[in-house]
């Protein structure tokens, strides 16, 4: 069984979007045609991510691989005549663009790359993790990107598109300390700083505040990475066992934690209160959604 590493964060953040996501392959239907649908957060995230990853790969300018992704995709918008949803993309694509100009700005100005031995770019992990349940469970993800920094320390560099500067500050979040138990398990590798490569999401003109950019770190210890190890297999062996039961997704023991981010971060926001207020909610799937790749033995198919 393969387990995504988002798909451990997320068991623990709420159950029903996990077991709809990833037991099930739930996903919303795409609507004809390209770009149909305004962008988003996420969106957003992606653009700046793409011009990120080409940075550290082969040294391109974001912001001119961000203007070159809108040049090529402008053309293509161009056939649908949806002029109101080209223009949000634009403005998207605009948005990514100030905002990794600003990053090599901001880079030059406080010279934190300095002495950065970048040693992987957009890194693919496949770990085997053990066997639960008479399953063999693999976790697989990917690491933004990671180097030996001027002090000689092995550091994970996560990118993340931020509402304010320092806003993911405090005890470290569960993903990057999962990947530095996955690349301890893989090759022995140990990080001793985790950091968050943070860029604001605002135009940076003359009203906005900044700081617009930040790269705060939580130091890692091997007590640390031990916890979460331990951690991780709780959390593993809980997902094989409710999968392997077979129960339906409206089963109690997938049970929902509502919380803020739903409306944003949750495609299943409209879909989860009718899974509990006895409402159709299988005629309403069947419509807005299809089956794409599920993750448990039997329901897998084969990715590309």
């Amino acid at each position: 069984m393969r387990i995504r590493q988002s798909e451990l964060s997320q068991w623990a953040n709420c159950r029903r979007k996990t077991v709809l996501q990833y037991r099930e392959g739930l996903q919303r239907k795409k609507p004809e045609g390209l770009y149909l649908t305004p962008p988003n957060s996420a969106n957003l995230g992606t653009i700046v991510h793409a011009g990120l990853e080409q940075y550290y790969r082969d040294g391109t300018l974001p912001h001119a691989h961000v203007k070159a992704m809108a040049d090529a995709e402008i053309a293509k918008w161009a056939a649908t005549g949806v002029q109101d949803m080209n223009d949000k993309w634009k403005k998207a694509y605009n948005l990514a663009w100030i905002m990794c100009e600003g990053y090599i700005g901001w880079l030059e100005e406080t010279g934190i790359d300095a002495g950065l031995e970048i040693t992987g770019v957009e890194r693919e992990l496949e770990v085997p993790f053990g066997t639960y349940h008479g399953e063999e469970v693999t976790i697989v993800g990917h690491i933004d990107l990671e180097g030996i920094d001027a002090l000689g320390r092995p550091v994970l560099i996560d990118h993340k598109t931020v509402q304010s500067i320092g806003e993911h500050e405090g005890p470290v979040d569960f993903q990057r300390l999962t990947y530095a138990v996955l690349r301890r398990l893989e090759d022995g590798t140990a990080y001793r700083a985790l950091q968050h490569n943070q860029l604001r999401k605002v135009m940076r003109s003359a009203k906005a505040t900044p700081p617009f950019y930040g790269r705060p770190e939580v130091q890692v210890s091997d007590e640390m990475a031990r916890k979460h190890y331990q951690t991780m297999e709780v959390i593993i062996e809980e997902i094989v066992r409710h999968y392997q039961s077979g129960a339906p997704v409206d089963h109690p023991m997938f049970y929902p934690r509502p919380s803020r981010e739903c409306d944003w971060a949750c495609p299943y926001y409209n879909l989860c209160p009718m899974m509990s207020d006895g409402s159709d909610w299988k005629e309403y799937a069947e419509e807005m959604f299809e089956k794409g790749t599920a993750h448990v033995p039997g329901q897998q198919e084969e990715e590309a």
